[in-house]
Order: C-alpha cells, then sequence, then structure tokens
C-alpha cells in the first residue's frame, strides 16, 4: 500500500511539482485521478472524472488514509498544500 504512495510521490518530484504540494496527500490525489489501487499496475492506470470528495473517500477505502471535511474545504479554497 504503501510502495503505491511512494512511486506516486516520486512521480510529483519527477514532473517538478511545486515543493508545498510535493506530499503524501497530493500522491494521494494523483493515485485517485488515475484510479491506482494499492494493486493495481501503473500501465492499468485510468482516468475517471472525479471530485474532491470521492478522492478522499478513494484515499480512505483504498489506503486507509482518512481526512477531515475541513481538509476538503482547504483543497477546494486554493490552500498551498492542495491537490
Amino acid at each position: 500500500m504503501q510502495s503505491k504512495i511512494k512511486e506516486a510521490l516520486q512521480i510529483l518530484i519527477d514532473f517538478d511539482v511545486p515543493k508545498g504540494q510535493q506530499n503524501e496527500r497530493t500522491a494521494l490525489c494523483l493515485l485517485a485521478l488515475l484510479n491506482i489501487r494499492p494493486r493495481t499496475k501503473w500501465v492499468n492506470s485510468e482516468t475517471p472524472l472525479i471530485g474532491i470528495t470521492p478522492m478522499m473517500q478513494f484515499a480512505k477505502e483504498h489506503y486507509e488514509k482518512n481526512y477531515a471535511p475541513t481538509i476538503v474545504r482547504k483543497i477546494q479554497i486554493g490552500d498551498r498544500f492542495s491537490c
């Protein structure tokens, strides 16, 4: 499970994403945006249309990461650490 998060974080670093967004939450958003679950191979990624709240639900369901509803609001208003 953690390996996919680490791989997603490395992708963010490789794409030179701003340092403030090189974090676990953004990595989880990337995984959700590509529908990459812990056992999904990267070659099997998808591009579903998904909103912020479903991204946080994805993180909880597939990666056991639970975010407070306030995080969703921070992302919506453009928190500097947002997805």
